[in-house]
């Protein structure tokens, strides 16, 4: 028995009169204690001897790596010698070149060819120890091409001495090469020298962290094992004295567990209660399925589908034929891969379309085979239609876009046809894209519904709407427009506003302008709408020329767009326009 489980006993309280316990139970308890700690005693002891093989396996391994510490110290030692032989050798063959060609004595030669015969065993020994090292390799390779040059440059002043040349000699003597060649050997002597004091020095002080590791080591295991031993006398000390106590807290702990049972079993019939009405105002469907795909368990009915009619039995049994192969293929791939998986569905119910979002999991068997399904299924029969709605929407604005891009660019070529230069075009284009901006407003207002006529009359006068009332009179009955209507009718009222501004009534302050509108309905009731444009006390008008294209949208592109007539003519005192078109019933 655990120290945690001990102390949980003293804190569990239960009635004075505590329940009969089974015969035989509390010694049952007591062995059970006992023979736990053996096993903890024989558990320290097991421990404490891995302890002591552990720290035994590492004194051998500090020990081993001492010694190949010490043998690396000793071939740096010898690396370091061997560097300082190869420039004692290279001044002695120099010694003696310079001797010999001073004295011309023979004599002088042997320290040379000594040195000559010597150098290539100590450059090869050199080199065999330095394999490990690329730093070091690359200063010996460096060092031995430094010395061929160094005794080649020797060697060819003894024979120019040799063959009579002596100024030839002096001359290569004196020259940079030689004395280039001796420093360069120098140098690279000294890096070799310094590198291995380096390594020499990092040797020794991995030599001297061995020894304190071996030391430390040696006291964490002393350590170690006395505590040990300290921990165990003392745990057994405690569990003996709470073995005496052990009978009387497995009662209290059996009463408690009894109160927690009655008390956990009400908290869990409350949860599955809150866990029921959750499910059901989420809109949320749980359910259970064995291996054979037949309905376990289902958290709630769902209108058309009572939860008693599927209960025992399976999707084939209870779906339309159209409706259960998809259910069945994804629930068949959980039970043979054994993994969770996802996926959309619908089922068609009493004629209506539903879209379901399944979740499902394997529920595993001992053996950690699937031995069933668990499954969360969500409607989203709502969220598809606002897709599909959504779908819908996007293909007629991209549609309405595609017709106010055409008019857009009709508007524009008509207006480069007829304007007289860049700005004119620029004034023209602009003016006309903020009428067709304007109707467009109307529009997006009433949710391309159509719009309201007097609205778009007042929309397309622009800078003249202060004028209502006093130049220019609207006047006609409440009257919606489909949206094609609106738009054309738009262009054709800022054309009208737009030439009586520079020409027409609105010219001069005595102008008049009459916008009216009536709705007349024919004998088999289909109605129609007359509008009328009427100018008055402005200048003398008289018909253009030429037809621009504020006549060609006035007379031809609205009624050709509302399937209407048009009429207009130049009065003297002023231009009278008229269109007739259906409107809706």
């Amino acid at each position: 028995m655990s120290d945690a489980t001990i102390d949980r006993l003293d804190e569990m309280d239960g009635p004075e009169t505590p329940p009969e316990v089974p015969a035989g139970g509390e010694d049952a308890t007591v062995d059970r204690v006992a023979a736990r700690l053996t096993r903890r005693v024989v558990g320290s002891i097991a421990i404490g001897a891995a302890l002591l093989l552990g720290v035994c396996a590492t004194v051998a391994c500090l020990v081993e790596r001492n010694e190949k510490t010490a043998t690396d110290l000793f071939v740096l030692s010898d690396m370091r010698a061997t560097a300082a032989r190869v420039l004692e050798l290279t001044l002695d063959a120099e010694t003696g070149q310079r001797g010999y060609l001073v004295t011309r004595n023979d004599a002088y030669l042997e320290p040379f060819l000594g040195a000559s015969r010597s150098m290539h065993q100590t450059l090869d020994a050199l080199a065999g120890r330095v394999t490990d090292d690329p730093i070091e390799a690359d200063i010996v390779h460096r060092l031995a091409v430094a010395l061929d040059e160094k005794f080649g440059e020797l060697q060819q002043t003894i024979d120019l001495e040799r063959a009579g040349r002596h100024e030839d000699a002096r001359a290569i003597v004196n020259s940079e090469v030689g004395r280039r060649a001796m420093d360069e050997v120098r140098d690279l002597a000294g890096q070799l020298d310094a590198n291995v004091h380096a390594r020499m020095i990092s040797a020794a002080a991995q030599e001297a962290r061995t020894r304190r590791y071996m030391l430390g080591a040696l006291a964490v295991a002393a350590v170690g094992i006395v505590g040990l031993f300290a921990v165990v006398v003392g745990d057994t000390r405690r569990q003996l004295r709470r073995l005496n106590a052990a009978r009387t807290r497995l009662r209290t702990m059996v009463r408690g567990l009894e109160r927690r049972v009655v008390r956990r079993t009400r908290e869990l019939t409350e949860i599955n209660r809150r866990f029921d009405i959750a499910l059901e105002a989420s809109g949320i469907v749980v359910f259970t399925q064995d291996r054979d795909l037949k309905y376990t368990w289902i958290s709630h009915s769902l209108p058309d589908f009572p939860m008693e009619h599927a209960i025992g039995r399976s999707d084939r049994d209870i779906l339309p034929a159209r409706s259960f192969a998809a259910f069945e293929r994804l629930k068949r791939g959980v039970i043979e891969t054994g993994l969770p998986a996802r996926g959309e569905v619908s089922v068609e119910l009493n004629g209506a379309v539903r879209w379901w979002n399944l979740t499902i999991v394997p529920t595993l068997a001992a053996d950690g085979t699937p031995e069933g399904l668990l499954c969360g299924a969500v409607d989203i029969s709502g969220r598809r239609e606002t897709e599909a709605r959504v779908r819908l929407l996007m293909g007629e604005v991209t549609h309405r876009s595609k017709n106010l891009l055409s008019v857009i660019q009709a508007i524009m070529r008509q207006t480069a046809a007829h304007s007289t230069s860049m700005q004119d075009f620029s004034d023209r284009f602009s003016a006309r894209l903020k009428s067709l901006a304007a109707s467009h407003d109307l529009l997006v207002q009433e949710n391309w519904q159509g719009a309201a006529l007097h609205d778009l009359v007042r929309s397309q006068l622009g800078h003249y709407s202060d004028r209502v009332g006093a130049q220019i009179e609207i006047e006609g009955p409440p009257l919606i427009v489909p949206p094609a209507a609106a738009q054309h009718i738009g262009m054709a009222l800022h054309e009208l506003a737009t030439n009586a501004a520079k020409y027409g009534a609105l010219s001069v302050p005595r102008g008049r302008v009459r916008i009216a509108w009536a709705v007349v309905v024919d004998a088999d009731g289909g109605r129609s709408c007359e509008l009328s444009w009427s100018e008055s006390g402005g200048p003398q008008v008289t018909r253009p020329a030429r037809s621009g294209f504020g006549r060609i949208v006035i007379e031809r592109t609205v009624a050709r767009a509302l399937d209407g007539k048009v009429s207009l003519g130049y009065a003297p005192g002023g231009v009278r326009w008229a269109i007739t078109f259906q409107v809706p019933s």
